[in-house]
């Protein structure tokens, strides 16, 4: 998603651009100073981050589970569009909302990877 967003960005794409971007918490959140420069260099792009589990208060984004509501925050329509959307196993429940939600087969691409754990042990 990155490599697209900067090449749309460097191209100069008339392509309105949304990164709706999920993690488990804060820390989990890669490439998150570079995202949050890049709509000053695309007006054309927003960067909705948001987090499912510990949230601190410091937080500035939205906080939950990238669901139907949240979309249509940001989107006011989902047909039309084309969705790419990416991440481990746990990301079908995604494919399955634009579907439900009467977005196109065929405007959907999906690229799923295994589950990840991180080295670090989890909090209780």
């Amino acid at each position: 998603m990155r490599s697209i967003l900067y090449w749309a960005t460097q191209q100069r794409l008339c392509h309105k651009l949304y990164l709706f971007y999920s993690n488990r918490q804060a820390e989990d959140v890669g490439f998150l100073e570079e995202f949050e420069v890049l709509p000053g260099k695309n007006p054309l792009f927003a960067f909705i981050p948001t987090i499912t589990h510990t949230v601190s208060p410091a937080w500035p984004y939205e906080k939950g589970p990238i669901d139907r509501s949240l979309l249509m925050q940001y989107l006011y329509t989902l047909g039309g569009a084309f969705y790419y959307v990416a991440g481990p196993s746990g990301s079908a429940g995604m494919t399955a909302l634009l579907r439900n939600s009467g977005v196109s087969e065929d405007d959907i691409r999906t690229e799923e990877f295994g589950d990840y754990k991180s080295d670090q042990p989890q909090k209780p």
